[in-house]
Parts: C-alpha cells; structure tokens; sequence
C-alpha cells in the first residue's frame, strides 16, 4: 500500500494540471483560430473578454472575417462595437454588418447642403 503523505501532492498537482490544461483550450481555441487565420490577438485580450463576459469566439470569428476582407481593423474596435450592439450582434454575420455599416458611415464624406 502506498503512502497516504504521497497521495495528496500527487492528487493536488494532477488536478491542477487538468485545470491548467483546461483552461488553456477554453483560452487557446480563439486564439489558435485567429492566429491561424492570419488575425493575431493576444491571449491576455481573449481573457479579458472571458473576464467581461463578452464571447470571444463570436468577436474574433468577426474580426478574422473583417480582416479576410481587407479591413483594417483593430480587435478593441470589434469588441467596443459589440457591447454597443449586443441586442443587434446576436450572430457573427450581424456584427460584421454592423461593423461594416459604421465603416462605411466613416468613409462618406459629409453630403453638402
């Protein structure tokens, strides 16, 4: 039979391991995602967004398309127009209008009158 004093650091460190690890692949799957995609963020911005209680996936799944389409864009303004527009922004295709719509008004020049 083993020791009991053994068995408690043991369990300790494998339970935090299995919590690091989690929590890595909950903080790392965007992150993998936008990097991949060519759309760098920083691990720490994804982790303040979780920390907010905004949905990182849907914010950098909309800044890899805005990216994809050639907008420059930074991943704050993404987000700032996300918790703007949380009733409208309920799916990835709605913030990229929206964001795509606040773009565009910024671009037109005023109309004379």
């Amino acid at each position: 039979m083993s020791e009991p004093s053994m068995f408690w650091p043991g369990f300790v460190f494998g339970v935090l391991s299995m919590l690091s690890v989690q929590f890595l692949l909950y903080a790392a799957h965007p992150w993998i995602k936008a990097y991949l995609s060519g759309a760098h963020v920083q691990l720490l911005q994804i982790v303040a967004m979780r920390l907010r209680g905004n949905p990182p996936i849907r914010i950098i799944d909309a800044y890899v398309q805005m990216t994809k389409r050639g907008h420059r864009i930074s991943i704050d303004v993404v987000e700032a127009t996300f918790i703007a527009h949380q009733e409208n922004a309920t799916s990835v295709d709605a913030l990229v209008r929206i964001l795509e719509e606040q773009l565009a008004q910024q671009l037109t020049p005023p109309q004379p009158e």
